[in-house]
């Protein structure tokens, strides 16, 4: 098995919908709430993503929290083209990625 992946998302069907590429890459990923009490019982994990195609300000606020903790992983961003533009360096993210990103790209982005 590949790295560990932790996804931030209140999504229903979270890997397939936040980011389908997620299922062609050999990792095992962990679901949490996007929510700050979630990180309090995060497992470990290699990256954190963090769903941020629909609550922009909501994921804003969640990512800039989870950079104050010290994360020593890297942190993306999972927008739609739209959101993108409203990403700027006060995210705090490492990367951003495209919610239609195929395999390629996520491997390119740090995810292999």
């Amino acid at each position: 098995m590949g790295s560990t992946i932790l996804l931030l998302t209140n999504a229903l069907r979270p890997s397939a919908e936040v980011l389908p590429a997620l299922g062609l890459l050999l990792h095992d990923v962990r679901v949490a709430p996007a929510e700050a009490a979630a990180l309090l019982d995060a497992p470990a994990s290699d990256a954190v993503l963090v769903d941020a195609r629909r609550e922009l300000g909501n994921a804003r606020g969640l990512t800039r929290l989870i950079r104050t903790t010290g994360v020593d992983v890297p942190l993306m961003a999972v927008v739609t083209e739209g959101g993108l533009a409203a990403v700027t360096a006060d995210w705090g993210v490492d990367d951003v990625l495209l919610d239609t990103a195929g395999g390629w790209y996520a491997c390119q982005s740090g995810l292999d």
